[in-house]
């Protein structure tokens, strides 16, 4: 069993999205999300795959209670980035 996120799953869910959001663009073009939309979202997939497989090998080595600690601070500061990029 893997125990980490492989790198090469990273990429191609990276692709498939870009994919994807370029075959919605195109077809429902009078539809279309605003430019700063998709990048943002390009840059948060991007973000958050590359990061997966890089912390999902340190991670696997800890124990389960600070793992638990690091996943919660990790996903407060995850939204609270979001609350105020959201706000303003």
């Amino acid at each position: 069993m893997v125990t980490f996120f492989p790198k090469q799953i990273s990429r191609r869910a990276i692709f498939i999205y870009l994919l994807s959001l370029t075959t919605v663009s195109v077809v429902f073009m009078k539809h279309m999300m605003g430019l700063d939309f998709i990048i943002l979202g390009i840059a948060w997939v991007i973000f958050f795959f590359l990061l997966s497989s890089r912390y999902t090998i340190k991670w696997a080595e800890l124990e389960e209670k600070k793992f638990a600690r690091k996943l919660f601070f990790t996903a407060l500061i995850f939204r609270l980035i979001w609350v105020v990029f959201s706000y303003f």
